[in-house]
């Protein structure tokens, strides 16, 4: 109930807005960047889980992600799974992501949706697999490396089964749905 009540409110508090005017001479040290491009992605990085029965050490991690443009921001498709110390892990899920840019130097982005966990801890047996839902918030940064890749640091947070901390770092392919509209 707590994890539809932090969406919900996360959801609907875009349509907030300041009843102050802008000022036109007003630097813009943030401006928030508009949803037009999709991604497609590829990860690798840890996971740090914190009380989760028999699932106690930093774990890799790979995944895979799409993300499309909506009137929000991005919406981010994410498969991950680790596999190690007798620990087998499957996460997915989708996050509203807002991507931002300081000063116009450093482009980054904070995100928050639910995600879904099916997971084997250590010392069970082979059919013991628990899956359980919860949700999940996080923050990152991109770089331009050439053309359309870019490189993406990820910092995610999660909640259910116990909570988790994700450091991860991928490529992005990243290409403008207007142009491929005009096709």
């Amino acid at each position: 109930m707590n994890f539809l009540v932090i969406i919900f409110v996360f959801i609907f508090s875009f349509n907030c807005f300041s009843q102050e005017e802008e000022n036109p001479l007003a630097d813009n040290i943030v401006n928030y960047l508009e949803a037009n491009y999709y991604e497609l992605g590829a990860q690798t990085g840890s996971m740090l889980p914190f009380s989760i029965s028999n699932v106690e050490e930093t774990y890799p991690v790979v995944g895979v992600w799409w993300a499309h443009p909506t009137h929000y921001g991005h919406i981010d498709w994410l498969l991950q799974s680790a596999k190690a110390k007798g620990v087998t892990w499957y996460e997915a899920m989708f996050s509203l992501r807002i991507d931002f840019s300081v000063y116009d130097f450093f482009s980054g982005y904070f995100r928050l949706g639910p995600q879904f966990v099916h997971y084997q801890a250590a010392n069970s047996s082979s059919s013991d697999f628990e899956t359980t839902y919860g949700a999940h918030a996080g923050f990152g940064s991109y770089i331009q490396m050439a053309g359309p890749y870019w490189g993406r640091v990820d910092f995610k947070f999660g909640w259910g089964p116990g909570s988790t901390m994700d450091i991860t770092f991928g490529i992005v392919y990243r290409w403008n749905s207007e142009s491929s509209s005009d096709n």
